[in-house]
């Protein structure tokens, strides 16, 4: 099966002349995508800077600020509401003595596989 290549964009920093350019097909009366044509760009970063240029400082401290927020909230601490044996059995799990194989191939800790809880139940 032969795949198709996409083409690579090649992607480029706005230059002055870059948005001189934009400002005045804009004026004119242009589309974004006329307008992305015209300065060999793609439509979707073409609207994206014509907004950008079209921001006020406190407008772009403003989105700085969102986007900080939102990265903050990504990875969150650990949850108050997990219960303690949870996390005591994690530890125990990490202490547990493992083989180099268990290791390597990610088995789990001596005791702590199916069948080591199989041979647990079973009376002696």
């Amino acid at each position: 099966m032969i795949r198709k290549q996409r083409a690579r964009t090649e992607y480029r920093l706005w230059s002055e002349d870059d948005d001189t350019r934009l400002r005045e097909a804009m004026a004119s009366g242009l589309s974004i995508r006329e307008a992305a044509r015209l300065l060999g760009r793609p439509p979707k970063a073409t609207r994206c800077h014509w907004r950008w240029i079209n921001q006020t400082a406190s407008e772009r401290t403003a989105h700085y600020e969102r986007l900080r927020s939102s990265a903050a909230k990504v990875a969150p601490p650990l949850r108050p509401r997990d219960p303690p044996h949870i996390f005591q059995d994690r530890e125990r799990r990490r202490a547990a003595e493992q083989s180099i194989t268990g290791i390597l191939m990610g088995d789990p800790p001596r005791g702590y596989s199916a069948f080591d809880r199989k041979l647990q139940e079973q009376p002696a």
